[in-house]
C-alpha cells in the first residue's frame, strides 16, 4: 500500500502507444520530460528529454538510441548531452555483438566522453570487449575496459561450473591499472550440496594494490526443510579478512539466520557480529545487530506483521534499539487500511544521552473511486520525539491526502505520423487467452481466462487484459507463437504450428493454455537382473526413456542417468526404456511403469532399470560326458574387484578352476554345481574380458568362456 506521507502529490503523466511508435509526457519532482521512439526500417529510434529548473541553474538532459531490428545483427548506437550550472557533458556510445560459434559470444563497444567546464573542454575515449564460452555444465568469460589514453585498464576473467549439481567451483581473477597504482584481486569459491536441503560453500580472496595486500575466508552452511506443514531455513556464516600490508584494518564476521513457519504463521530472525582491528588512522571496534520477525496471514486480505531490532556499534558509542507492529487489510477490491505503531530508542554509551521516538500511523486507499483510474490515499501520523505515552510534549500531528487519476483511451495514428513510420503493415490478429482444462482446445464457458500474459508474434507483443484478450498488428509472413511472461509455471501453451499473416487482413485466434506438471525419472543400471534399483545400482548415463501418454517425450538423461520431464497435461502415463539410447546388448529389466499426472499435483519420482543379459555358453559334450556351464554375478567390474562365479558341470570332475590370464582360482565343489569368489587382477586394461571356467576329470579337460568389461 502507498503511504501519503512519503511524498506529496503532484505529478502527470501523459502517454500514446501504437504499433511501431510510442511517446510519453511528464510533470513531476520538479522536472519536465518527454520521451519517444519507433521503428524506422530496421532500426528503433528514439529518444528522451528532460528539463528540471532550479535557483542554482536550470539543468537540460537530451538522450537518443538506435537499436537494429535486423535478425542476426545485435548492434547499438547511443548518444547524450546535458546542460548544467557546472558545464557541459556530451557523450557517443555503441555496442555490437555477435556469436562466433554456438557456444562463443563476442561483445565489443566504445564511447566518447566529452566534459566542458571553465577550464575548457577535455575528451576521454574508451574502449570495452568481453569474450564469452558456455557449455551445458561450463562457462568462462573474458572482459577488457579501459580508456587507453589515460592509462585506465581493467581486465577480468572469471569462470566455473554451471551444473546444479552436488558440487561447484567458481573462480574469477581482475586487475585494475592506473597511471600511479594497480589492484589485483582473485576469488575462488567451492560450494557443495552433500544432502538434500544442506549448502555448504568456502570463498576465498587475496588481494594485493600499490597501498596494501589483503587476504580472506568465508565460509557458509545453509539448510532447508519442509515436512508436514512445517517449513524452515538456517545459515550460518563467517568471514574473515587478514592484512599482508599497509594501513588497512583485519575484521571478522560472524553471523546467523532462521526462520521457521506453519499455515498462515511464520518467524525469523537473523544477527551479525563485526569485530573490526585497529589501524594507524583508526581504533577498533565492534558492531552487532540483531533482527527477528513475526507474521501471520490468514488469507490473501489480512497482514499482521511485528519486528524488533537490537543495535550496538562500539565506534559511533551508541545503541540502539526499533520495534514496529502493523495490521494491514484489503476490505474490498476497492478498499484498504493500514494501522502501524513505531518506536525506536538510542542511547550514548559514554554520556548515557538517550533519545526516543514514537509514531502512531493510520492509512487509507481507495481504488477507482466512483470512477476507473481515480485513486485516493489518505493517513494521519501521530508522534513525538520524547515517546507518546510519557506527557510531554511536543506531540506531532500530520495529515496527508493524496489523489492520482489515470486516464487511458484510444484512438487512431493521424495518416500522416503512420505514413512517417512507413504505413500500415501486416494483419490483426486477436482473442482471448484461457485455460483449457479439459485439452479440447475450445473455450467453454466455465473456464477461466488468463490475465497478464505476455504475447509476443512477429517481434510485436501485447499483454492479455482482464478479461483475457489480446490484440497485435504483425508483420506478413509467417510467425511462431511466443510467451515470454506472465504464465504460471504449471501452464504452457497447448498451440504448436505458427500463424500466416497476410497483408489487411483480420484473424481471431483464442489462446488456449493447459495445466502441466513435471516429473522425475531415473534409469539405473539393473546389475542384478532383478528388476528394483539396489543400494549400489548407479544410473546410465546419457541414456534415455520414453513417456508415453496424451503428450509423448523421448528424454535424454544427464551424467548420472537422471532427468526432469516438463510440460506434460493431465492423464495417463507409461514410463519405459528407450532402447535406441541403452548401451550394447543392454534391455529393460523393469516392468513398463504407469503414471497417471493430476492437475495441481506433483507425482512422485519414477525408476526403470535396464542390464546386459548375464552370459552363458555352454561346450559341447565331450567323448567322457563331461561338460560346463559357467556363469558371473556382473556383466561389469573394475579392476581390482571380485567376482562371484558359478558353474555346472555334468560328468565327473575332479577340479574345477577360474583362469584370468596368467592367475587360476578353484572353485568349491557342490555336487555337480562349484562356485567361487575370483578378484580381477589390478592393473587389468579396460575393455573386454574374457574369463575361462576350465573343468577336468579323468584325463579329459573342457572349458567355458564367459565376457565381461572391465570398466
Amino acid at each position: 500500500m502507498e503511504d501519503p506521507f512519503t511524498e506529496v502529490p503532484s505529478r502527470l503523466d501523459i502517454g500514446l502507444s501504437a504499433a511501431s511508435w510510442d511517446a510519453s509526457a511528464s510533470i513531476g519532482n520538479g522536472a519536465y520530460s518527454l520521451a519517444g521512439g519507433g521503428v524506422v526500417n530496421d532500426w528503433r529510434l528514439g529518444g528522451s528529454t528532460t528539463y528540471r529548473p532550479a535557483e542554482s541553474g536550470a539543468e537540460l538532459g537530451v538522450n537518443a538510441f538506435a537499436v537494429s531490428q535486423v535478425p542476426g545483427l545485435d548492434l547499438q548506437f547511443s548518444g547524450a548531452t546535458s546542460f548544467a550550472p557546472a558545464g557541459r557533458r556530451d557523450g557517443l556510445g555503441a555496442s555490437y555483438r555477435t556469436p562466433l560459434t554456438d557456444n562463443l559470444m563476442l561483445t565489443v563497444g566504445s564511447n566518447l566522453t566529452g566534459l566542458q567546464t571553465d577550464a575548457g573542454y577535455a575528451v576521454a575515449a574508451g574502449i570495452n570487449e568481453s569474450l564469452s564460452y558456455q557449455e551445458q555444465f561450463f562457462d568462462v568469460t573474458q572482459t577488457y575496459s579501459g580508456v587507453p589514453f589515460a592509462g585506465l585498464h581493467s581486465i577480468g576473467l572469471n569462470g566455473g561450473l554451471r551444473s546444479a549439481g552436488p558440487f561447484g567451483v567458481r573462480a574469477s581473477t581482475s586487475l585494475q591499472l592506473s597511471a600511479g597504482s594497480q589492484a589485483w584481486r582473485n576469488v575462488l569459491t567451492l560450494s557443495a550440496r552433500p544432502a538434500p536441503g544442506v549448502g555448504l560453500s568456502v570463498a576465498g580472496a587475496w588481494q594485493t594494490s600499490t597501498e596494501s595486500s589483503t587476504w580472506s575466508v568465508a565460509p557458509r552452511l545453509s539448510y532447508s526443510f519442509r515436512k508436514d506443514g512445517l517449513r524452515g531455513n538456517f545459515g550460518v556464516r563467517y568471514a574473515y579478512t587478514g592484512v599482508l600490508q599497509g594501513d588497512v584494518a583485519s575484521s571478522a564476521l560472524y553471523g546467523a539466520t532462521a526462520s521457521f513457519g506453519m499455515g498462515p504463521f511464520s518467524v525469523g530472525a537473523d544477527a551479525t557480529y563485526v569485530s573490526k582491528g585497529e589501524t594507524h588512522s583508526g581504533g577498533a571496534g565492534d558492531t552487532f545487530v540483531a533482527r527477528a520477525t513475526a507474521q501471520y496471514r490468514p488469507g490473501l486480505t489480512t497482514l499482521v506483521f511485528a519486528s524488533y531490532e537490537y543495535g550496538s556499534d562500539t565506534l559511533k558509542g551508541e545503541g540502539s534499539t526499533k520495534f514496529g507492529v502493523s495490521w494491514s487489510e484489503d476490505w474490498a477490491k476497492t478498499f484498504s487500511t493500514r494501522l502501524s505503531y513505531d518506536r525506536g530508542h538510542t542511547e550514548s554509551y559514554g554520556s548515557g544521552e538517550a533519545t526516543q521516538r514514537e509514531r502512531v500511523a493510520m492509512i487509507a486507499q481507495f481504488r477507482d473511486l466512483g470512477l476507473d483510474g481515480l485513486n485516493l490515499s489518505a493517513g494521519y501520523a501521530l508522534s513525538a520525539q520524547a515517546g507518546l505515552f510519557t506527557g510531554l510534549v511536543p506531540l506531532t500531528h500530520d495529515f496527508s491526502v493524496r489523489v492520482g487519476y489515470t486516464l487511458r483511451f484510444s484512438f487512431d495514428t493521424p495518416p500522416g505520423i503512420v505514413n512517417t513510420f512507413g504505413g500500415r503493415k501486416g494483419g490483426e490478429i486477436r482473442g482471448i487467452a484461457f485455460l483449457d482444462r479439459n485439452l479440447d482446445g475450445q473455450r467453454g464457458e466455465d473456464e477461466e481466462v488468463l490475465e497478464g500474459v505476455v504475447v509476443s508474434l512477429g517481434g510485436e507483443e501485447a499483454v492479455t487484459a482482464a478479461d483475457g484478450s489480446y490484440r497485435l498488428r504483425v508483420p506478413s509472413g509467417s510467425h511462431a507463437w511466443v510467451f515470454s511472461a506472465g504464465l504460471p509455471a504449471s501452464v504452457r501453451s497447448s498451440l504448436e504450428a505458427p500463424i500466416t499473416v497476410e497483408e489487411n487482413t483480420v484473424q481471431i485466434v483464442d489462446l488456449p493454455f493447459v495445466p502441466v506438471a513435471s516429473l522425475s525419472v531415473t534409469l539405473f543400471d539393473d546389475l542384478d537382473n532383478d528388476g528394483f534399483r539396489g543400494s549400489g545400482e548407479t544410473g546410465i548415463s546419457f541414456g534415455g526413456v520414453i513417456v508415453d501418454g496424451p503428450v509423448r517425450r523421448e528424454v535424454l538423461l544427464d551424467a548420472r542417468g537422471n532427468a526432469v520431464v516438463t510440460d506434460l497435461v493431465p492423464g495417463r502415463y507409461t514410463i519405459t526404456p528407450d532402447p535406441d539410447r541403452l548401451p550394447r546388448r543392454y534391455r529393460s529389466t523393469t516392468e513398463p511403469v504407469v503414471v497417471v499426472i493430476r492437475e495441481g499435483e506433483r507425482p512422485a519420482p519414477v525408476a526403470v532399470g535396464a542390464a546386459a543379459p548375464p552370459r552363458e555358453v555352454v561346450t559341447t559334450f565331450t567323448a567322457s560326458a563331461l561338460a560346463v556351464i559357467a556363469r558371473v554375478d556382473k556383466s561389469s567390474v573394475v579392476a581390482g574387484e571380485e567376482l562371484v562365479v558359478k558353474a555346472l558341470v555334468t560328468g565327473q570332475a575332479d577340479r574345477v578352476l577360474v583362469r584370468i590370464g596368467d592367475v587360476e582360482f578353484l572353485l568349491d565343489s557342490q555336487g555337480s554345481r562349484w562356485s567361487g569368489t575370483v578378484t580381477v587382477p589390478a592393473g587389468t586394461p579396460a575393455g573386454p574380458l574374457a574369463i575361462e571356467v576350465v573343468a577336468e576329470g579323468g584325463g579329459v579337460t573342457t572349458a567355458a568362456s564367459v565376457d565381461v568389461t572391465v570398466k
